[in-house]
C-alpha cells in the first residue's frame, strides 16, 4: 500500500477518522460529510452521495494506524547539549541501541555539519520526497480545477428568449453517441432574473436531458422546478420550435439517467429547437448548475447550454 492511499483526496492530509462512499472512494470524515451538504455528489466521480450512506472504513483506519506508529517507533531522537560558544548534536537510533551505528555522534560547530549519519540523511530524504509527494498532490487537484468547462460569454440570436445578455456553459457539435454523462458548472449571477436554455438539434437521433439543477450554494436551496422530468410532463419548463417541431417526450426507462420514468429525449431536423424554465436568482451569488445528458446517435447533431440574463 503506497502513501497516497494514506491521504485523503480532498484534505490532503493522513485520515483521521476514514469513512468510505457508496462512488467506493474513501476520505476524512468531517470534509466529505461538508462537501456532501454543500454539493451532494461525489467530488470525484459527480455522482449523487448521501451523508447517511457514509460508513467508517476500518480497514484503511487499521492501517493509517499502524503506518503512523511505525513513522513514530522508526524516527531517530536528536538531543541538544550547549557547550559554551558551540552546539554539540548526538543522534542514536531508538530501534536498536546495541548496534554500533546508535551510538555513533555526529558534532556541529556554529551550526555547520561537518559530519552526518547515514540515519540523518535518510531522515531528510524520505522527509523530501514527503513533501514533494504532498506538492505533486496539489498540482493535481490544481490541474483538476482548471481543467473544468469554462465559461465563456456570447451574444446570439434566439427565437424563444428575449436576450440581453448570454453566457455559453456548453457546447456540442457533430459529437459521437455516448452514454449520460454529467455537466457541473459554477456560475455567478449577474440579474435576479434569469432562464437556462437548452438548444437541440439532431438528424439521425435523440438528444436525452435529464436531473436538471441550479443549487444555491450558500443555502443549499434548489431553483429548477421538475427537472427530473418525473411529473410526465415538461413544464414549468417551455419548449419553443423555429420550424413548429412538435414536442417529444420520451417515457421510455431505458432512456433516462437512472430508474425513473421520464427524460426529455428530443430531435430537431436542420433547425434548432429550445426548451427553457426562467429562474429567481440573487446578483453576485454563486449557483451550481448541473445536469445529465446523452446522445443516442451521430450524424449532424447540436446540443448548447446557455444562461440568459
Amino acid at each position: 500500500m503506497t502513501d497516497n492511499e494514506f491521504i485523503c483526496p480532498i484534505t490532503l492530509q493522513v485520515f483521521h477518522d476514514p469513512v468510505i462512499a457508496t462512488d467506493g472512494h474513501t476520505y476524512e470524515r468531517k470534509a466529505i460529510t461538508q462537501w456532501i451538504r454543500q454539493h451532494g455528489t461525489s467530488p470525484l466521480t459527480r455522482e449523487s452521495l448521501r451523508v447517511e450512506d457514509l460508513y467508517s472504513n476500518i480497514d484503511i483506519q487499521k492501517l493509517t494506524d499502524h503506518h503512523r506508529k511505525s513513522i513514530s517507533s522508526s524516527s531517530p531522537s536528536i538531543q541538544t547539549i550547549e557547550l559554551s560558544n558551540h552546539s554539540y548534536y548526538q543522534t542514536h537510533s531508538t530501534n536498536d541501541p546495541n548496534d554500533s551505528l546508535s551510538n555513533e555522534y555526529t558534532r556541529c560547530y556554529n551550526l555547520k555539519c561537518r559530519n552526518q549519519s547515514w540515519m540523518a540523511c535518510i531522515l531528510i530524504l524520505i522527509t523530501s520526497i514527503g513533501i514533494l509527494g504532498i506538492l505533486f498532490l496539489l498540482v493535481l487537484a490544481a490541474q483538476s480545477f482548471y481543467n473544468r468547462p469554462k465559461i465563456s460569454s456570447v451574444n446570439i440570436s434566439n427565437y424563444c428568449v428575449s436576450n440581453s445578455h448570454i453566457t455559453r456553459l456548453l457546447r456540442l457539435t457533430n459529437v459521437s453517441q455516448f452514454n449520460y454523462t454529467y455537466y457541473s458548472y459554477v456560475y455567478k449571477a449577474t440579474s435576479s432574473n434569469n432562464t437556462i436554455l437548452f438548444s437541440f438539434q439532431h438528424d439521425s437521433s435523440y438528444w436525452c436531458l435529464d436531473n436538471v439543477s441550479i443549487i444555491h450554494i450558500s443555502s443549499n436551496s434548489e431553483l429548477i422546478r421538475n427537472g427530473d422530468f418525473e411529473d410526465g410532463i415538461i413544464q414549468p419548463f417551455r419548449f419553443c420550435s423555429k420550424a413548429n417541431h412538435s414536442l417529444t417526450n420520451l417515457s421510455y426507462e431505458h432512456f433516462t439517467k437512472d430508474s425513473s420514468s421520464y427524460a426529455f429525449c428530443h430531435r430537431s431536423l436542420s433547425s434548432i429547437d429550445y426548451l427553457f424554465q426562467y429562474v429567481h436568482t440573487e446578483k453576485r451569488q454563486l449557483y451550481n448548475i448541473s445536469f445529465w445528458i446523452q446522445n443516442l446517435g451521430e450524424s449532424t447533431n447540436k446540443f448548447l447550454v446557455d444562461i440568459i440574463a
